[in-house]
């Protein structure tokens, strides 16, 4: 990943968010929801869902938090208020000219107030200084809302593009 784009992101966020960013390996995101006991505030990423089931499995199997097909950049908010309050955490890959967000997450006491969208524009806004593209996977209905609702197009692979050089 782009040291200066990751640089200019946390700069960035932590201006128009009013956050404190950081920026940490998929091990350290892991433990810093533990320390603060937040696991229950990021269930996508914490825990794993079963296809046939809706049982929810141990914050050990959670792919987002365990699997090495999920390192990458990853950089969490926190309450400038209250450090041990993480309002969200972004996973970043990128490849070439394209930037991908891997994952992206609001602490459920934050969400439905605008802060998933006004994350995507501020990681667009920089990231159209170093990339072509931001390429995102959702895997739900709700996240498919979510990156259609911003904008987002749907291509012939399931993924979900934005052209930054327009």
């Amino acid at each position: 990943m782009n040291k200066l784009f990751v640089d200019d992101l946390v700069e960035s966020l932590n201006i128009c968010v009013s956050a404190g960013s950081c920026v940490y390996k998929q091990v350290d995101i892991k433990k810093r929801l533990g320390d603060c006991n937040q696991y229950d505030k990021f269930p996508m990423i914490s825990f794993e869902f079963t296809n046939d089931s809706n049982i929810q499995v141990d914050v050990d199997e959670s792919k987002f938090l365990n699997d090495p097909m999920h390192q990458g950049t990853w950089i969490y908010g926190t309450d400038i208020f209250d450090e041990d309050d993480i309002v969200f955490v972004v996973n970043l890959k990128s490849q070439d000219n394209i930037l991908y967000i891997d994952t992206l997450e609001v602490n459920t006491d934050h969400r439905k107030r605008g802060l998933g969208g006004r994350l995507v524009s501020i990681i667009e806004n920089v990231a159209c200084n170093y990339f072509d593209y931001v390429v995102v996977s959702p895997f739900d209905t709700d996240a498919m809302n979510f990156w259609d609702h911003i904008g987002y197009i749907e291509d012939n692979r399931g993924n979900w593009v934005r052209d930054l050089t327009v």
